[in-house]
């Protein structure tokens, strides 16, 4: 079983006027444009260093993509290398790429492959920025289970919780 871990519970639309859900949509939306809060950063970095726990080669962590490379990059770049700093030798940006062909009977947006080499006998750390529904989770779950990976925990900066 993998375990789900957030940062935050976010309650989308005008649900959320606490001036701490408007902290965490900020975060958020500043997250989705490229920048990396500095509690962002240092809340996960907390929270993988806890689940690492000194054994660092034997962890991938990785990033879910996003509809594109550019945004891709852009919204992971800032928290990678700050990762990277952090555990040497196990953060690869690019571990999850999206594929050029569609898959039109699973009506999915988009294809992830995975680098199985960088996967193969290792934990896993998926990286994303929000949990919904976890389907794009449960899909990545099993293509790097399916690419060797001995175990695979996504860690999300917020998990979207409705009717709260």
């Amino acid at each position: 079983m993998s375990n789900i871990i957030y940062l935050y519970e976010y309650i989308p639309g005008s649900e959320a006027q606490s001036s701490e859900q408007q902290m965490i949509r900020d975060d958020l939306a500043a997250f989705r444009q490229g920048a990396c809060p500095e509690s962002v950063k240092t809340r996960m970095a907390d929270i993988l260093r806890k689940l690492i726990d000194g054994s660092c080669s034997e962890w991938t962590i990785c990033f879910v993509p996003a509809a594109d490379l550019e945004t891709t990059i852009s919204r992971y770049y800032e928290l990678s290398q700050y990762l990277s700093d952090q555990f040497p030798g196990c953060v690869y940006l690019n571990t999850l790429e999206l594929a050029d062909e569609y898959d039109e009977l699973l009506e999915e947006a988009r294809k992830i492959q995975c680098q199985a080499e960088r996967v193969k006998g290792k934990k896993v750390a998926v990286v994303d920025y929000v949990y919904n529904t976890g389907a794009m989770f449960d899909d990545v779950e099993k293509l790097l289970l399916d690419g060797g990976a001995v175990s695979v925990d996504g860690l999300f900066i917020a998990k979207v919780v409705r009717d709260k």
